[in-house]
């Protein structure tokens, strides 16, 4: 893989461990999809590398996998 590969790779998964980390200060799913676009934009991933579905979809799966732990 090219080093701009390897380091967009490198971005997107620490954008998403920091929302997986953060889903827990969240009062709901909306919220959750607020701090996480946050999160993308402000690494330039959102809509260059990562799109808002596919975004949406993985906040889901991290709000769901949160709920079950704390129910």
């Amino acid at each position: 893989m090219s080093r701009v590969k390897d380091w967009i790779m490198d971005l997107e998964e620490k954008a998403y461990d920091t929302v997986a980390n953060n889903i827990g200060d969240c009062e709901h799913e909306a919220e959750a999809m607020e701090m996480a676009v946050k999160v993308f934009s402000e690494n330039d991933l959102l809509g260059n590398y990562v799109e808002v579905d596919m975004l949406e979809e993985a906040v889901s799966e991290m709000w769901q996998e949160h709920c079950l732990a704390h129910a």
